[in-house]
C-alpha cells in the first residue's frame, strides 16, 4: 500500500528567509544592469582622440670635435665622417661635469586635424642597445627638455657649429625605464606652451650638468635607424562641425531706420484747353439665337413579338397528344 508524504507548510518566517536570499542573488545582476549602460554612455560621450606621430626633423650637436684620428698613419680625408658613432643615431652626454652632446627632436604634428585642442601626450624614446653607440650610465643621465627657438637642421650629426637657441622657460625631466630600456617625456607643457601662441620649432634634449665627477651618455634611435624609433602620443579633442545653414526662401524684411527715397519733384504739363472730337455712334448689332437641335424620328419596319406565336404552338401540341391518345392501339393485320 503507497504511503502518502505530508508536505510541510512554509510559515512566515521561512518566507522571509527564501525572499531574502533570492533579493541577495538578483542584487549583483541588477546592480550590473544598472550600471552597463551609465558606462557605456561615458564612452560614447568622451570625444578625445589619441594619435602617435613620429619626428618630422632630428638632429644632434656636439660640444668639441670627436677626434678618432688616433693611429701614427695619419687622419682619413675630411669628407669622411669624423663620428664615431653609428649613423642616424642621436646623442646626449656630460664628461667632467660639462656638456658632450644635445638632440633636437620635432614632433610631426601636422597629422593632427586642423583646430585641435591638445590635452596631452607622451614621448617615448628608446635607447640604441649597440654597444658601439657609446651610451654609457643611462640610469644616471639627467636630461632636460627645452623650447627651440630656432628651427632645426634635420639630419644633423655632430655637428660643432652653435646649436639652435633653447628657450627653457617650460621645460621637462626625461624619465628613463631601465627595464624597457627607455626614456619618457610628458609634453603637456610644451603642448600648451604651443598653443598659446609659441613656435613650434621643436624641443631640445640637454644634459643637466651637476658634480664635475659627473659622466655618461645616452644614444637614441634616430627615425631612420634600425630598429624602435622616438614616437609621441598626442591626446586631443576635435571642435564640433558647425552646421551649414541653407539661405531662406523668405525675403529680409528691410530695416526699420532705413527712410525711403524721396519723390522727385518733377512738375506735370498744364491741362489741355482743346476740346477731344465726338466719337461717332456705335450700332449694336442684333443677337440671333442659335438654333436649337430637334430630335429625329427614326422610321424602321414594324416587327411582331414572339409573344403572338405562343398560343399557335401550344395549340399544335394539345391536338398532338389528343391524337396520340385517342388512336386504337389494336395492331393491324396486314392483308394477304
Amino acid at each position: 500500500m503507497a504511503k502518502h508524504v505530508r508536505m510541510k507548510r512554509l510559515t512566515g518566517r521561512h518566507r522571509g528567509r527564501q525572499a531574502a536570499v533570492i533579493a541577495a542573488l538578483a542584487l549583483p545582476a541588477v546592480g550590473w544592469l544598472a550600471i552597463a549602460p551609465a558606462s557605456a554612455a561615458l564612452q560614447r560621450t568622451s570625444d578625445e582622440q589619441t594619435s602617435t606621430v613620429g619626428d618630422a626633423a632630428e638632429a644632434w650637436y656636439a660640444a668639441s670635435p670627436i677626434d678618432v684620428c688616433t693611429t701614427p698613419l695619419g687622419c682619413p680625408p675630411a669628407t669622411v665622417p669624423t663620428s664615431p658613432y653609428p649613423a642616424e643615431t642621436l646623442h646626449v652626454g656630460i664628461a667632467a661635469g660639462q656638456e658632450t652632446a644635445r638632440t633636437y627632436v620635432l614632433p610631426d604634428l601636422l597629422n593632427i586635424p586642423y583646430g585641435a585642442k591638445f590635452v596631452g601626450g607622451t614621448m617615448t624614446l628608446p635607447v640604441t642597445t649597440d654597444q658601439s653607440a657609446g651610451t654609457v650610465s643611462p640610469d644616471a643621465a639627467k636630461i632636460q627638455a627645452c623650447l627651440a627657438k630656432a628651427p632645426i637642421t634635420d639630419g644633423t650629426q655632430g655637428s660643432t657649429q652653435a646649436p639652435p637657441a633653447t628657450d627653457c622657460t617650460t621645460k621637462e625631466l626625461l624619465k628613463y625605464d631601465a627595464k624597457k630600456a627607455t626614456f619618457t617625456l610628458d609634453l603637456t607643457p610644451f603642448l600648451t606652451a604651443w598653443s598659446s601662441g609659441k613656435p613650434q620649432l621643436g624641443l631640445a634634449l640637454v644634459p643637466v650638468t651637476g658634480t664635475p665627477t659627473d659622466a655618461w651618455q645616452v644614444s637614441f634611435n634616430g627615425r631612420k635607424y634600425k630598429g624602435a624609433h622616438i614616437s609621441s602620443g598626442v591626446v586631443f579633442t576635435v571642435p564640433p562641425v558647425a552646421p551649414v545653414s541653407t539661405p531662406s526662401s523668405k525675403p529680409a524684411a528691410a530695416p526699420a531706420n532705413v527712410t525711403p527715397p524721396s519723390t522727385p519733384n518733377v512738375s506735370l504739363p498744364p491741362p489741355s484747353t482743346d476740346t477731344p472730337p465726338v466719337a461717332p455712334p456705335q450700332v449694336a448689332t442684333p443677337t440671333v439665337p442659335a438654333p436649337v437641335a430637334q430630335p429625329v424620328a427614326v422610321s424602321q419596319e414594324f416587327q411582331y413579338p414572339l409573344a403572338f406565336l405562343l398560343p399557335i404552338a401550344m395549340l399544335g401540341a394539345a391536338a398532338f397528344f389528343i391524337r396520340l391518345f385517342t388512336r386504337d392501339a389494336t395492331p393491324v393485320r396486314p392483308a394477304r
